[in-house]
């Protein structure tokens, strides 16, 4: 997954044709998503970035695999997202997800499961946090996709190598939405050994 946490600074607009571009070209393997970066300070991914790169001072602030790369302002930004991209799907996965989703009113809520396919158990105490997010694609903004909620459910039990469990989430209440265009994603994440990046 490729992050675009962005607003309409000048950077950030000169970054976007190269994440459009990119939207297209790997629609069927990889998901890139745009926040609204002001939103996602509070209620977001924005502390996954800091913790990779806690002194980036220009946007937009780009990540893949919840910080395993990053990016922040200008950048010849086509290659580089590229690059960054393609060294994630490289990576082997640690878990894996299934979910579905279903209207209920003016949320979502997801179904699934995840089980743990790494070496390391997974524990509250690392960190360890099933995410949800929620985005409308469409021109809403700056690239085809606009994140509409993102919801961070942590682990309330240890997830030993192979275990699995199962999980329901609601999203906040959605206004203002296409329900029609609305896609959404479930992962797990944990931190990296003495409390780094995720």
């Amino acid at each position: 997954m490729f992050e675009f946490l962005a607003r309409k600074s000048t950077y950030c607009i000169a970054g976007a044709p190269a994440v459009i571009t990119l939207q297209q070209e790997m629609s069927t393997r990889a998901v890139l998503l745009e926040y609204d970066f002001d939103a996602a300070m509070t209620a977001g991914r924005y502390q996954c970035y800091r913790a990779a790169n806690p002194t980036a001072a220009y946007l937009p602030l780009v990540m893949v695999g919840s910080g395993y790369r990053t990016e922040t302002g200008p950048v010849d930004y086509l290659p580089a997202y590229r690059s960054m991209i393609e060294q994630e799907l490289a990576r082997p996965p640690e878990a894996a997800v299934t979910a579905y989703w279903r209207r209920r009113d003016s949320t979502l809520r997801g179904y699934g499961g995840a089980e743990n396919r790494g070496a390391v158990t997974l524990t509250p105490e690392g960190g360890a946090a099933l995410w949800v997010i929620v985005w409308e694609n469409g021109r809403i903004r700056l690239t085809d996709t606009m994140v509409r909620a993102v919801v961070k459910q942590p682990l309330v039990a240890a997830l030993a190598p192979g275990a699995a469990v199962a999980f329901t989430v609601d999203t906040p209440v959605l206004t203002g939405v296409d329900w029609g265009q609305l896609a959404a994603l479930a992962m797990v994440e944990r931190r990296t050994a003495g409390g780094g990046r995720f």
